[in-house]
């Protein structure tokens, strides 16, 4: 995840701030429709969401269940 792609998928993390870190999120957001059609969102609540029309998943959008 270093490098900000895994398996299709590019990964964009973003601090909260602070010190220590307390609030982050992560972006997961497949690099072609090839590699997949999910994009997905986590924050620091551990719960993973996502969306399946195109926009950009948040901490509302619908968790994996």
């Amino acid at each position: 995840l270093a490098t900000g792609s895994k398996s299709g998928y590019t990964i964009t993390y973003t601090s909260g701030g602070g010190s220590p870190v307390t609030t982050y999120s992560l972006l997961a957001v497949p690099q072609s429709t090839s590699t997949g059609q999910r994009k997905f969102f986590s924050d620091q609540s551990g719960v993973i969401r996502q969306t399946t029309d195109g926009s950009t998943p948040t901490a509302s959008s619908t968790p994996i269940g």
